[in-house]
């Protein structure tokens, strides 16, 4: 079962990337996938049917990830195991998917917290051992709270993952610099916002 659940969770988070990626849905030179190329824009038939393939196709890749989320929380329950990366994982991946759509931002909110309740329970048991992605899922939260407006809340999420990556970034120097530079400019631009 666990093998089931890797393999629904990078189903889904390909699902989600793929049909969410700008390269794929805005900069086509195909006619069926960039209402850009209709007169009517998106009011053109082939463009709803665009529009209506892919929120099938993220319902598939949502329906994948909670499947893959149960059976990984069921795993993690039966071995007594409350700081279970996997489940983190998908919670990650939820949180992302469920980004795409502005009316369930709330809904993506908790299954972010879940995910950092595990890195942060985790970083006090093996401290550093899964800080990156403690660093990213604080990232994501950042993200997540800006689209809901919660400017100073997501600014503390962006400073708590830039000072992982840094603390990081000084133990494997190079490797993390791509990431404290994105972020950088995000906590530039949040402060902006006030």
């Amino acid at each position: 079962q666990r093998n089931l659940a890797w393999t629904m969770d990078n189903l889904g988070v390909f699902l989600t990337d793929f049909l969410t990626d700008g390269e794929y849905t805005n900069h086509r030179d195909d006619l069926y996938l960039n209402p850009d190329h209709f007169e009517d824009g998106d009011n053109h038939p082939a463009a709803k049917l665009q529009k209506e393939f892919l929120e099938k196709k993220l319902v598939d890749a949502e329906n994948l990830l909670r499947e893959s989320l149960s059976i990984r929380k069921k795993i993690a329950e039966t071995n007594g195991d409350t700081t279970n990366t996997e489940v983190a994982w998908t919670d990650v991946s939820m949180t992302r998917l469920l980004m795409n759509f502005d009316d369930r931002l709330d809904e993506a909110e908790p299954y972010i917290l879940d995910a950092l309740n595990i890195y942060n329970e985790l970083d006090k048991l093996y401290p550093a051992q899964h800080a990156s992605s403690q660093a990213k899922a604080y990232k994501i939260y950042g993200g997540l709270l800006m689209r809901k407006k919660q400017i100073s809340e997501a600014l503390k999420a962006y400073k708590t993952a830039h000072s992982i990556y840094e603390k990081l970034d000084h133990d494997f120097p190079g490797v993390y610099s791509t990431e404290l530079e994105l972020l950088q400019l995000l906590i530039t631009a949040t402060n902006k916002e006030f």
